[in-house]
């Protein structure tokens, strides 16, 4: 009796994503953050699960030793395979997701300010570069 060839095993991923990855310590206590290239300690291939989210699939010294591997696993480059959202249209989910991002930062600033929480100091950071992007396309 023959097997079924997918009988037991895992759920292929259904996107890859690379990020920017950099290392943080602070008083003895090492992370690992996804952050902007310009920022990246080193680059990260991450495999995307359907319903689970990302699972990291290797670290690489430059990003274009991820993407070349990538374009192995993909058979076709990152920037194909990425996403381009074109800031020429009107977008009104952007336009609402930058005033919620404007509106809601002073609080996240004056939360991570007050608790000097590692987190919180992140997410305000993140917030703040997401909306000079933003301003900036």
């Amino acid at each position: 009796m023959p097997t079924s060839p997918t009988r037991d095993l895992p759920t292929r991923f259904d996107d890859y994503e690379i990020h920017g990855v950099k290392v943080f310590n602070e008083s003895g206590n090492k992370w690992c953050e996804q952050v902007p290239d310009h920022e990246a300690d080193f680059w990260s291939l991450y495999g995307h699960i359907p319903g689970q989210g990302l699972t990291v699939l290797g670290d690489f010294t430059t990003r274009e030793q991820t993407e070349e591997l990538y374009a192995r696993i993909t058979g076709r480059s990152y920037s194909e395979g990425t996403p381009v959202i074109n800031h020429d249209i009107n977008h009104p989910a952007f336009d609402a997701m930058l005033s919620a991002l404007k509106f809601a930062l002073p609080f996240i600033q004056d939360l991570a300010n007050s608790s000097n929480n590692r987190n919180e100091l992140r997410t305000a950071r993140l917030m703040l570069e997401a909306i000079e992007t933003a301003q900036r396309s």
